[in-house]
């Protein structure tokens, strides 16, 4: 299985796009969270994966 991730950021901050990866390369790190992208049934599902698996790594974080 292979992820693909498109990230998007606007041109006047420069450092969001790196924050992204990271948080991005964090979660995948994770097996649980591989395991629920990989079991997602659709793109909407996907986000709220990561969403939550945001929020279980970092109590208090604001998904991108």
């Amino acid at each position: 299985m292979h992820f693909f991730f498109v990230l998007a950021a606007p041109a006047d901050a420069p450092g969001t796009h790196l924050k992204l990866l990271a948080t991005v390369s964090r979660l995948l790190s994770d097996g649980r969270c591989r395991a629920r992208i990989m079991s997602a049934a659709d793109a909407t599902a996907v986000l709220a994966a990561l969403c939550d698996e945001e929020q279980r790594v970092r109590p208090g974080a604001r998904a991108a």
